[in-house]
This record gives C-alpha cells, structure tokens and sequence, in this order.
C-alpha cells in the first residue's frame, strides 16, 4: 500500500516562497517587550499584563494567520481564550 504524504511538497513550497522574509520582525518585536517586561515583572501572563499580551501578539497573529492551514475565523478571539487558559494558576498536586 502506497503512503501519501501529509503535506503536499509542491503546495508548502508555493507557501514558503510568499511567506515574507522580514516575518521575524514582527515577533522579535514581541519578544524583546517581552524580555524587558519579564526582567521588571514576574510575567507577560500576569493578569494585568494580558490585555498588553493580547494586543501585541494579536498583531502579528492576523499576519502569521495567512500562511496556516485550518480554518480558525476568529483567530484574535481564540488568542485571547488561550492566554487566558494558560495563564490561570496551575495547582500541583502532591502524591
């Protein structure tokens, strides 16, 4: 029995080709706020830094979101759920 692929080769090579070169811009510039934020406050997930978190990322996600598979209409609200999800306490429990 012949495998298929998961991934059609010649479509992820299309997609790599217009994906933008200067992407990781768009993150460092997340992720330096986040370095320097972290070094004066315990998190970027703190409950007061979430709205900050959320909008920052939600900046780059709506043009990250162009290049992923699925279909997710309402990326910016799911990103809010998921920072919030991730976010919550976690409660270890001892055995």
């Amino acid at each position: 029995m012949k495998r298929s692929n998961i991934i059609d080769v010649n479509k992820f090579n299309e997609r790599m080709k217009s994906f933008p070169t200067a992407y990781m811009d768009n993150f460092n510039y997340v992720w330096e706020w986040k370095i320097e934020t972290e070094k004066r406050v315990d998190s970027i997930l703190n409950n007061s830094l979430l709205p900050d978190t959320h909008y920052k990322l939600s900046k780059i996600l709506n043009k990250w979101q162009t290049y992923r598979n699925g279909d997710n209409a309402d990326s910016i609200g799911t990103l809010k759920i998921a920072l919030q999800n991730i976010s919550e306490p976690i409660i270890y429990y001892s055995m």
